[in-house]
């Protein structure tokens, strides 16, 4: 599994079952180099919890808190792959992207687009007939 896309439609983390407070838990998961949680809007209860991933990037890009709705969730984010390195091997946000981050590469993928979006998919314009 490189990824988790199987959740790629999961748009809210309702948090009311929780394991040690936590809601969002990716674990020593050494294939996955990106969440692919594009559908994400909310994590209603509970803390995130991203640690010993030594292949996941774009983690450091979401802007974690914007996802919270109450206010004492927290993010522990640790011992992932170092942005750095995930910046030498081009895996990186979409340019179509917004600087609010993304789950994981292209334009599918962006937690808001930079100009428009079709559908789930960020464009750099909204003529229909344009490539």
């Amino acid at each position: 599994m490189t990824d988790l896309s199987v959740f790629s439609n999961l748009v809210t983390i309702g948090g009311r079952a929780l394991y040690s407070g936590i809601s969002l838990l990716v674990l020593k998961q050494q294939g996955i180099s990106s969440l692919q949680l594009q559908s994400l809007r909310e994590i209603s209860a509970g803390n995130v919890h991203i640690a010993e991933n030594s292949q996941l990037c774009y983690y450091s890009t979401v802007n974690w808190t914007r996802l919270f709705r109450a206010g004492n969730q927290k993010v522990l984010i640790r011992n992932n792959r170092s942005p750095q390195e995930c910046a030498k091997e081009h895996m990186v946000c979409d340019t179509l992207c917004s600087d609010a981050g993304c789950w994981g590469p292209g334009p599918d993928q962006c937690m808001s687009c930079r100009y428009f979006s079709r559908g789930r998919t960020c464009v750099d314009s909204c003529n229909l007939y344009e490539g």
